[in-house]
């Protein structure tokens, strides 16, 4: 367990060597890697794909931005003080996107980070993109709740099946 304390270009970093480490591993390019982040690992996955575009990336129950955070009083409370260090803006992200296909996943319930952040970041992104606000879903286990894998297993893989499979952009 780290005993550091994270901070906005710690992560980013991290993110981008996990990136780096995929490529390398597998011997590919980084138009075959896919990247899917959740919640804060979401706002990672964005940062990376602007470095390194991947075949495709899915965000779940990722917040637009820090501000809006703020703004929404968001279920978790204020932030705490390190998400104010950098730049803690997805939407600005997603708006820079090179034909990275995306697909917003974000729970129509969720208590912690409102659905009105991922219809922002819809908004936001350039296509090709995609928003699933899946009914009854909330912010998993920070919200004593189930994951939207959990919630509705059959359709979230049919969902993200159909998303990974769709023919990879030139």
């Amino acid at each position: 367990m780290s005993q550091g304390t994270p901070t906005h270009d710690g992560v980013i970093l991290d993110g981008l060597a996990a990136m780096e480490l995929a490529i390398e591993d597998a011997e590919a390019e980084e138009r075959e890697v896919y990247l899917h982040g959740t919640s804060l690992g979401g706002y990672v996955s964005v940062n990376v794909a602007l470095e390194h575009p991947p075949a495709a990336l899915v965000t779940e129950d990722l917040f637009s931005s820090a501000e809006n955070l703020t703004e929404t009083n968001a279920g978790i409370g204020m932030p705490p003080a390190w998400m104010f260090e950098g730049e803690w803006d997805s939407m600005d992200r997603v708006a820079r996107f090179d034909e990275v296909p995306l697909l917003i996943v974000h729970g129509d319930s969720d208590t912690y980070i409102g659905p009105q952040h991922a219809r922002w970041l819809y908004d936001a992104a350039i296509e090709p993109k995609q928003l699933w606000l899946v009914p009854g879903g909330n912010h998993g286990p920070a919200a004593d709740s189930l994951r939207h894998y959990e919630l509705l297993p059959d359709e979230y893989e049919e969902r993200l099946r159909s998303f990974y499979e769709q023919p990879p952009l030139e």
